[in-house]
């Protein structure tokens, strides 16, 4: 009887423990201040550069592949972008002189499509890196998904069972 109360004694303990750690990682949450010459982000209360949010984002299991995703899009982007105004400064440059045909205003609507199509795809990686502050903020009150445990204990008749889940 007495291993059964010690048995039971520990679990309680052990199940307590994790509790009040579990409820300790709910002040890691991660706060957006926008503004328009750039955003601040802070965790406790505590500003951190956005490189080091990049760091916590690119270590968390959940939020890794979307931040690589959206880090590719957005150097996809400012290539298409770049590509985009290199073929429109050639052909204004064109159309500016008398040699202007209808070549180079096909050239110029590719420019304009590709500097387009880059913008969106920086917003979109953009997007993917707020997404991904979502998640792993959603996650911190899901402990299914961060990685914590969650311990059972069950007593019949002739026996107690412990178990761990994670």
């Amino acid at each position: 009887m007495t291993y059964k109360f010690i048995l039971v004694s520990i679990a309680f303990i052990v199940i307590g423990t994790a509790n009040v750690f579990a409820s300790d990682s709910l002040k890691d949450t991660i706060r957006i201040e926008k503004a328009f010459g750039g955003n601040s982000f802070f965790i406790d209360d505590k500003q951190i550069p956005r490189g080091q949010l990049v760091d916590i984002l690119l270590s968390r299991k959940h939020t890794r592949e979307l931040m690589i995703k959206g880090k590719n899009e957005k150097i996809g982007g400012y290539i298409a972008i770049a590509i985009g105004q290199y073929f429109m400064l050639g052909s204004l440059a064109v159309l500016s002189s008398e040699n202007a045909t209808s070549g180079t205003i096909v050239t110029a609507a590719i420019a304009v499509g590709l500097t387009l199509f880059g913008l969106d795809a920086v917003s979109s990686g953009n997007n993917k890196f707020y997404k991904a502050i979502n998640i792993y903020n959603n996650n911190l009150t899901n402990p299914k998904l961060t990685g914590n445990y969650e311990l059972n204990l069950k007593i019949d008749v002739n026996k107690v069972t412990l178990s761990l889940n994670f």
